[in-house]
């Protein structure tokens, strides 16, 4: 592999008895190489905002043709009995809206007498938890701390889990 520079080089040694050494950088990527990296990069982050941008329309979809088919047996019902296709669906809208209402309704009244309760006695329950007496009741040792302490009154008197709780074996 003997190219025009190294002839150079060797006519250069032959004539002025000198031997230069010359260090060369080549490149190991080539251009095309990087345009074709920093593409497949623009690409990816343009093809990632695409479907970030179709997603939200891509799920509205999804959900309403999946309303759509769970309405399409009642309403081909209703269709078959005479009624038109949109005064069914209406009335299948409807029912569906008042079983929602009913429903609601059911589950949020005492959930809302609840909250109405806790608001009117909130005052009572700041003054309680402002006295001194209900503090010191607080600070008390629980029933847990007094089972144990009883429990290990028991071990010193010599008994045994087993022989306290009247368990053989």
């Amino acid at each position: 592999m003997d190219g025009p520079r190294q002839d150079s080089n060797r006519i250069r040694e032959a004539l002025y008895g000198e031997r230069r050494v010359v260090l060369r950088y080549q490149h190991s990527i080539e251009w095309r190489s990087v345009v074709l990296a920093v593409g497949g990069l623009l690409g990816g982050v343009l093809l990632l905002l695409f479907l970030r941008a179709i997603v939200g329309p891509l799920v509205f979809i999804a959900i309403t043709i999946s309303i759509a088919e769970a309405l399409r047996p009642p309403v081909e019902f209703l269709h078959r009995r005479g009624i038109g296709r949109g005064p069914a669906v209406l009335l299948v809208y409807g029912v569906i809206a008042a079983t929602a209402f009913c429903a609601l309704s059911f589950l949020l009244s005492p959930f809302v007498a609840q909250i109405n309760g806790l608001f009117r006695d909130l005052p009572s329950y700041v003054a309680q938890l402002q006295k001194p007496s209900y503090v010191a009741q607080l600070q008390k040792p629980s029933y847990v701390a007094q089972l144990q302490e009883e429990i290990n009154r028991l071990r010193s008197l010599g008994y045994s889990y087993k022989e306290a709780w009247g368990k053989k074996g």
